[in-house]
């Protein structure tokens, strides 16, 4: 369960940084003024078809995400608990 809940938590972390990144990058270039290179292009665009395939998996699976999110509470409260345990002794 809790391999699952970091897994998970990893995952949208990474999906969140990517996007982030990726938004930034592209905001770079039209400041610039400059168009991004052939193979640079490829990847931006793949990278951004990849993040819209992750953000339909999110619309269409919203019983399956509520249940990722029951179990990532479940972890980060077991943590919370472990951490006033040892603050406790």
């Amino acid at each position: 369960m809790n391999e699952r809940a970091k897994l998970i938590t990893r995952g949208l972390n990474m999906a969140t940084e990517l996007k982030r990144n990726v938004k930034t990058l592209i905001l770079m270039y039209q400041l610039c003024g400059k168009q991004p290179q052939k193979a640079r292009l490829h990847d931006i665009v793949r990278t951004i078809e990849m993040i819209k395939a992750i953000e339909v998996q999110f619309r269409q699976k919203r019983y399956l995400i509520n249940q990722w999110v029951t179990l990532i509470c479940r972890y980060t409260s077991e943590i919370v608990d472990q951490i006033i345990v040892k603050g406790i002794n």
